[in-house]
């Protein structure tokens, strides 16, 4: 099996959920921290937008979505081109209940919630599935 340098994430863009927040926060921290040169992140409103450069990512390289909540916009949107994510996370499924209740009931677009035991708990998650779909 092929396996490329690099996989892309598309994280929960919704602003509006802390759910978004820590989709995106975690998929930062695999970026920067755990996975450094060897993933990228996708923007997910240029690339619903359309953008070219975005969607032809996709479509070279497997991608993992990360969706905040049941919208699932990211994996939506990654199969709205023919292409399907080659993992895709929940965080209402990733978390336990009580978790995912504690998550949703704390702040908006809150950056404490980066160093929080969730966040890390996510971004561990996210490195260890990535992992499985690089050239070593």
């Amino acid at each position: 099996m092929f396996k490329p340098k690099f996989v892309g994430l598309l994280s929960c863009s919704g602003e509006e959920y802390p759910c978004g927040t820590i989709s995106r926060l975690a998929t930062r921290k695999v970026l920067d921290e755990y996975l450094k040169g060897m993933t990228t992140t996708v923007c997910v409103p240029l690339f619903l937008a359309g953008d070219e450069q975005e969607q032809n990512f996709v479509k070279k390289f497997p991608c993992i979505t990360i969706d905040g909540c049941d919208k699932a916009c990211a994996k939506k949107g990654v199969e709205s081109i023919g292409v399907k994510p080659v993992e895709s996370i929940f965080l209402n499924e990733f978390f336990n209940p009580q978790e995912y209740e504690e998550i949703e009931k704390g702040p908006l677009n809150d950056f404490k919630w980066k160093n929080h035991e969730y966040c890390t708990k996510l971004a561990e998650h996210i490195a260890n599935l990535t992992v499985k779909y690089l050239d070593p």
